[in-house]
């Protein structure tokens, strides 16, 4: 059977998240198979403790040997919201206006929080400059790593706390920005925490469905975004507002993903016989790489028919200065930089930005028809040709 792991891998998270319990391994597939993925998915803690709950002393020998990642997952988790719990009350003091987002959001909605992992904590923010936003972290200990530059601002604290303070929740250029406007206008106050507020379910799902699609026009989708879309799902099936959200959705063109997403995070994670519903050409998509995608900084270009090796360096190389100016706030004030700039941008990458000047080099080898015609039938079965 093909992919016989990665739907092994599907059921047993389906299980951890529905409560269940976890099902044998089917016949030929090992523990370390299954492990494997979790790893690639970053999804190490709810794999490793899927694993463990099963009554087999074989898998929970097998298991012994990744002990010492699930815990290091499992503490970076608990620090991170230890340190959440500590900023939020800090900042909001300090006339800080926050809006949790994302994972230390929907972590709380998992069986056990820590099972889902978080790379980041992300915050919209408003109330203060940037500037001073930076004197408040500094004071807090962190290191400001980067500042007034994209959507949001990134600092840093040893050993694993990295915070992105969102300015804004997509790029001005962005197709999406009209349901991601005033994002503070239609939270809900904290009932304790002064200038702290909360999303509604909705609009939560909601920027999850457009961080997804995003990531999935820029590099592609691994299993772990679907399973936040799963878990929300779940959780707020009978109170969410669907015209509202159907609505919000259609009127940027994400009716037809966001219904591909959550059907197919049911077959994912629901019951044997809706698994069998997912095609070969999903399985190969959503596991072809790890939690956003193979990093294909050409699978947009691809995805409009252009195979041309040039045209992709000039593309990737010349970005327009509606996206220069996100990048570079100084080309606002003097777009007569913008070639000075283009050119910092070329030399930041090759020399600090190794991964993304990596996959820029290896999406070139993959530019063909062939491939191409691939990636558009992928972006036309989730609503996102181009």
């Amino acid at each position: 059977m093909k992919y016989k792991n990665e739907y092994a891998f599907l059921t047993l998270v389906g299980d951890v998240l529905n409560g269940k319990q976890v099902r044998p391994l089917p016949e030929g597939v090992s523990a370390d198979d299954v492990y494997a993925l979790g790893v690639r998915q970053n999804m190490v803690p709810i794999t490793f403790c899927g694993l463990n709950s099963i009554d087999d002393p074989g898998i929970k020998d097998s298991l012994m040997k990744y002990q010492d990642t699930f815990l290091s997952d499992c503490t970076r988790s608990e620090v991170q919201m230890g340190e959440y719990e500590k900023l939020i009350p800090y900042l909001c003091a300090h006339g800080v206006k926050a809006l949790p987002l994302k994972g230390c959001v929907i972590k709380r909605l998992y069986p056990i929080p820590a099972l889902r992992v978080m790379c980041d904590i992300d915050l919209l923010y408003d109330g203060v400059t940037p500037e001073e936003l930076s004197v408040l972290m500094e004071k807090a200990g962190y290191s400001t790593e980067n500042l007034k530059r994209g959507c949001h601002d990134v600092f840093h604290k040893k050993p694993c706390m990295n915070i992105e303070l969102h300015r804004k929740l997509v790029y001005g250029n962005s197709p999406y920005g009209s349901i991601l406007q005033d994002m503070f206008s239609r939270a809900v106050p904290d009932e304790e925490i002064t200038n702290l507020y909360h999303m509604k379910p909705e609009d939560l799902y909601i920027h999850v469905i457009v961080h997804a699609a995003k990531h999935f026009e820029n590099s592609g989708l691994g299993i772990r975004p679907m399973g936040d879309i799963y878990v929300l799902n779940r959780t707020y099936e009978d109170i969410f507002d669907r015209k509202y959200i159907n609505e919000s959705l259609a009127s940027v063109g994400l009716t037809k993903f966001e219904e591909k997403l959550k059907t197919t995070a049911h077959a994912f994670f629901g019951e044997d016989e809706e698994k069998a519903e997912v095609s070969e050409l999903d399985m190969e998509f959503f596991f072809s790489g790890g939690t956003y995608g193979k990093n294909r900084t050409h699978w947009q270009y691809m995805g409009q028919g252009r195979t041309s090796r040039v045209g992709f360096i000039l593309d990737r190389f010349f970005l327009p200065y509606s996206s220069m100016k996100e990048m570079y706030p100084v080309l606002e004030k003097a777009p007569v930089l913008l070639p000075f700039m283009w050119m910092h941008r070329g030399f930041e990458v090759i020399l600090t930005r190794r991964g993304h000047f990596d996959s820029v080099v290896g999406g070139m080898k993959e530019l063909n028809k062939e491939n191409a015609e691939h990636a558009r039938k992928i972006m036309d079965s989730f609503g996102l040709g181009i």
